[in-house]
């Protein structure tokens, strides 16, 4: 590929990014610091999170929180008696870090791209990310290697992932709907073949874990 190729899909990687930030932005001007800003309902939050906390014993672990919005995962990770080692959440919306850090005082959180801003030598026992791939673009493939890449780089034992399913009975068509075994089999050959797929905890939604 040329240069010139390389340079445009970049630009078009960076305003896909552009497009979430900008997504939650609108979100938060309708319904300020309340669930429906991310998620349809606390419900179906609590159900992914769920899902994704399966990955591992989280107990005395290190986890990075991927899109981690106002680190409502934190509340459900309290709720569940489970103490942590470490915590950080990241997310690229400026205002869902401020929001995260005035409601868990003494929380790490940055406003950080994970792909254009690795950790370098720091690493993680878990990397979890709800939430990353529901808008539609030419390059959601490559949209998702790279991140479910960069978040299997800064893991020390596993990453859960999630996704819209495309074998949903009630779809939004401004959301993107991925095939299950495609996705799984990309990770498998792109990252690393130690996955699990789930698709047993909600009709419009699978969770992805990823081994060391």
């Amino acid at each position: 590929m040329s240069k010139g190729h390389d340079g445009s899909r970049v630009n078009q990687l960076a305003a896909y990014k552009q497009r979430y930030v900008d997504h939650f932005r609108r979100r938060l001007e309708l319904y300020g610091e309340d669930v429906r800003a991310l998620w349809n309902s606390a419900a179906s939050q609590a159900t992914r999170f769920e899902a994704l906390c399966q990955v591992s014993d989280l107990s005395g672990k290190t986890l990075l929180d991927v899109g981690s919005g106002f680190g409502d995962l934190l509340d459900f990770l309290a709720e569940k008696q489970v103490v942590l080692g470490a915590y950080c959440g990241i997310d690229l919306s400026s205002e869902m870090v401020a929001i995260a850090r005035a409601r868990h005082a003494g929380a790490r959180f940055e406003c950080r791209d994970l792909h254009e801003q690795p950790f370098g030598d720091q690493t993680f026992d878990v990397v979890v990310g709800s939430g990353l791939f529901f808008l539609p673009h030419a390059l959601w493939d490559a949209y998702v290697g790279v991140y479910v890449a960069a978040m299997f780089a800064c893991c020390r034992r596993a990453v859960a992932v999630n996704f819209l399913s495309a074998y949903s009975t009630n779809k939004d068509p401004e959301s993107y709907y991925a095939t299950p075994h495609v996705v799984l089999e990309r990770l498998q050959q792109q990252i690393t073949p130690r996955v699990v797929l789930r698709h047993d905890y909600r009709g419009n939604d699978f969770t992805v874990y990823l081994y060391r």
